[in-house]
């Protein structure tokens, strides 16, 4: 992937010897990069794993793709207003590059020679993709969910306070990870691996610590619960740890039953077990 800035933008389409193919622009960085359907090692990450996406996209006609720098898209202010200027430089009509520089997502297709629009689809609502940026961990990928988001953020209005939204959360994540326009690299069946304890989850490595300047920078987070689908991994902190009687806790058989993991009837999750999974294809 080629960093650049709307100064030096074309300059680097001409020395690549190509044309701008497809670009793929977004007021929230998380539709850029499921949009673009790249392999996160495309992109750049900083020293806590997490994705650099830029707003705007280039996919070249020879594979390469070019990320514009220091541009917004989705509102009316300045750096939108120098992601229109370089579209326009680049040759797209005034409707086309107001469109993708004021909307908050967009995905434009251009012909051969790199300025004749062959489709371009533009939205004002956001996000398009409900999933965030995953974050690097070791080698994998991943997405964490915490106890707090189950408990609170998406319980059913009127609902008892029993953490019914675990099965919302799972619900919703689980019609993200179907959808046709999923990236490759995210495909595959699904794989659920459940840990019976969270000293299990820290001695297999999942585990992250709150960031220094929280109230309680010691306390870790530990993730029994843990989803795989082709490259990409799903974490999530379960509000109860253990199930009555070594059998599944009542959080993590919701989640995998919303996520469209069945579990085989008569297993339970023995104290000795360090994990057991479930195969969804």
């Amino acid at each position: 992937m080629i960093w650049a800035r709307p100064a030096n933008a074309l300059r680097h389409v001409e020395k690549l010897d190509a044309r701008v193919s497809r670009i793929v622009a977004g007021f929230a960085a998380s539709d850029v990069f499921w949009s673009s359907g790249c392999d996160p090692r495309r992109f750049l990450t900083n020293s806590a794993g997490s994705l650099v996406v830029p707003h705007m996209l280039w996919d070249m006609s020879n594979g390469d793709v070019v990320a514009i720098d220091d541009v917004e898209v989705g509102y009316g202010g300045a750096a939108p207003g120098r992601a229109f200027s370089l579209l326009s430089e680049l040759g797209l009509s005034d409707p086309v590059a107001r469109g993708i520089a004021y909307s908050r997502r967009s995905l434009t297709r251009l012909g051969c020679d790199g300025r004749t629009v062959l489709q371009s689809i533009a939205h004002s609502d956001w996000p398009g993709f409900r999933l965030h940026t995953p974050t690097r961990i070791g080698t994998a990928w991943v997405l964490r969910v915490t106890a707090d988001n189950l408990e609170d953020r998406l319980r059913p209005v009127g609902a008892p306070a029993v953490r019914p939204s675990t099965g919302r959360i799972a619900a919703m994540i689980a019609d993200e990870l179907d959808r046709d326009d999923l990236p490759g690299w995210a495909r595959g069946s699904r794989i659920a691996r459940y840990l019976p304890s969270r000293d299990a989850a820290r001695n297999a490595g999942f585990v992250d610590r709150s960031d220094r300047n929280s109230p309680a920078p010691d306390r870790s987070r530990a993730y029994q619960l843990i989803v795989e689908q082709g490259s990409l991994q799903l974490w999530f902190e379960l509000p109860d740890q253990q199930g009555a009687g070594g059998q599944l806790p009542r959080d993590a058989y919701v989640l995998m039953q919303n996520l469209r993991i069945p579990r085989p009837s008569g297993e339970s999750v023995v104290a000795d077990d360090d994990r057991l999974r479930y195969g969804y294809c």
